[in-house]
């Protein structure tokens, strides 16, 4: 048996995503690759046909991911496929840009823009979201970082002080963004059904409690429960 080598992790290829149309008939899923001379992964959406057993490549920007059915043949995902650099606001908030793609064939096309970074979202209809963002207390310094609670690290995230998962509604005709969730509420998870949102947090200022709360909120009639 041949020792492992940095080579080999080329070769290596992992899935995440796997989330069926809504008719049943398709799977979306993405496909992680390793990218050795740029030090990083890709990432891709395949379409699997339930019928024909089939799959097949549906996107090759290497950035394709949390992904989401908008209905029966069309996918949304993130993503900046200009190039350009996308500018922080003055509280260091990147919008985060979302593309749509036919998965019978064509190029993606830019859907909407949502002036958060957004972390994960659920379309309710094609122009009604519910979305979780990355909410920031302190303005960024380039000096220093200030650090006044616990925790204020994560691995994988970096530096968390005064740094909270919110929850949001987004009307696209609109453009309206309604936050959901508190300032210092962290949400952790959500789910939607029969047009009410149930989501768990933790709410904290300077350490943050194990216990988690879990709340529901009435879209229509905008009431907490």
């Amino acid at each position: 048996m041949k020792n492992l080598r940095i080579e080999d992790l080329k070769e290596y290829k992992s899935l995440s995503e796997i989330t069926f149309s809504p008719d049943g008939k398709n799977a979306a899923y993405v496909v992680h690759e390793t990218d050795l001379e740029a030090n990083k992964y890709l990432t891709n959406i395949w379409i699997y046909n339930a019928e024909e057993r089939s799959s097949r490549k549906l996107t090759a920007c290497g950035s394709g991911k949390n992904i989401v059915w908008l209905d029966k043949d069309t996918l949304m995902f993130p993503g900046n496929r200009t190039g350009k650099e996308l500018k922080a606001d003055e509280d260091g908030q990147k919008p985060t840009v979302f593309y749509t793609i036919n998965i019978r064939g064509g190029e993606a096309e830019e859907y909407m823009t949502l002036p958060l970074s957004v972390e994960k979202i659920f379309p309710v209809t094609r122009n009604s979201f519910i979305f979780q963002a990355k909410y920031t207390h302190y303005k960024p310094e380039s000096s220093c970082q200030i650090i006044d609670e616990i925790p204020f690290w994560f691995n994988g995230k970096g530096f968390t002080n005064k740094v909270r998962s919110r929850l949001y509604t987004f009307n696209r005709y609109s453009g309206d963004v309604s936050a959901v969730s508190d300032a210092f509420e962290d949400v952790k998870i959500f789910k939607v059904k029969d047009h009410k949102i149930y989501y768990s947090f933790n709410t904290y200022d300077e350490i943050m409690k194990v216990p988690e709360k879990l709340y529901s909120y009435d879209m229509v009639n905008k009431k907490y429960e």
